[in-house]
């Protein structure tokens, strides 16, 4: 008889298999992993759902792609949106976001009214018919600054242009739009970056985190951030440099989601700790003295009492 195959062979245990790598890695959220947090992707407009209203859709052209979508962040309406983030005086303010990534020789103008007859969106039309934004409700401001290129060919600094528009669309809905155009840089006459951020806020029923009390309703927003590489002139690398310019501006999106986020986030604890030593001070005062009048009355009760 024919002897059976020997065994293959078992791994030895002191081995580990370094030139594959599983598919997809799954990496835990900051913060504990304990909420999930919402998607920054690069993807087409129309292939997620957005917290564009028919109130937006119907004065702003689309633009091509989303990278954010009902980003949360709570506690804020759209008002305090803009005084937090937007403001002359912001407290979290876009110029420190830039100083934190390495922006250089910034520049901020100040907010002023835009005036006319007819103001549109910075996305021009095509074959399609948008209102003009409402009157009165449109600010703009523009800002300078050098930004790095990472580029081994390019000056390692760009010289950018960014101008700002925001609408107040009614109460709860606020657009702000961006145009940033690059100089210095090989083609940057050929292109530039528009940007829409949508904040819709709306009361929510607070589900009673620390300090809070369960069912207690509060102001919260969500953002949602769409993009688009416009060209201006024909270029050779026209494709090289849509992907370029749009993986930079998702890039720089979704950091900023974050750091707002994270800057939410300190602001809510550092109330909870102060409505915790406000607490502490009221159940620790020493109860109030009666006044006199009422001291004298109860010396004269007891004295009455003693003698009968």
């Amino acid at each position: 008889p024919v002897p059976p195959p020997p065994p293959p062979p078992t791994a030895s245990p002191g081995l580990k298999r370094v030139r594959s790598a599983p598919a997809a890695v799954s990496r835990a959220p900051k913060g504990g992993g304990r909420r999930r947090r919402e998607a920054t992707v690069l993807r087409r407009t129309g292939e997620a759902a957005t917290l564009s209203s028919s109130m937006v859709e119907r004065h702003y052209p689309p633009l091509e792609l989303c990278v954010a979508s009902g980003v949360r962040l709570p506690g804020i309406s759209s008002e305090d949106f803009f005084s937090v983030f937007f403001a002359d005086d912001a407290p979290y303010s876009m110029k420190d976001f830039q100083l934190a990534r390495g922006d250089v020789d910034i520049e901020y103008g100040p907010w002023t009214q835009v005036k006319g007859a007819s103001i549109r969106s910075y996305k021009p039309p095509g074959k399609g018919f948008y209102a003009d934004l409402p009157a009165g409700t449109t600010r703009e401001r523009t800002l300078t600054f050098s930004t790095l290129t990472k580029s081994y060919f390019g000056p390692a600094y760009a010289r950018a242009t960014k101008v700002q528009r925001t609408t107040a669309l009614s109460p709860d809905v606020l657009v702000i739009e961006h145009a940033t155009s690059l100089d210095g840089i090989p083609y940057g006459d050929r292109f530039r970056v528009l940007e829409r951020w949508v904040v819709e806020s709306s009361a929510a029923v607070d589900e009673g985190g620390e300090g809070d009390a369960v069912g207690a309703r509060r102001r919260n927003c969500r953002l949602s951030i769409h993009g688009e590489v416009e060209m201006l002139r024909p270029c050779t690398f026209e494709s090289q440099i849509r992907k370029r310019a749009a993986e930079t501006f998702a890039g720089v999106a979704e950091e900023w989601c974050e750091t707002a986020r994270v800057a939410l986030r300190a602001t809510e604890e550092q109330r909870r700790r102060q409505r915790s030593r406000k607490d502490v001070r009221e159940s620790s005062a020493v109860p109030p003295r009666a006044p006199p009048s009422d001291l004298l009355e109860e010396r004269t009760q007891r004295r009455c009492r003693s003698e009968l």
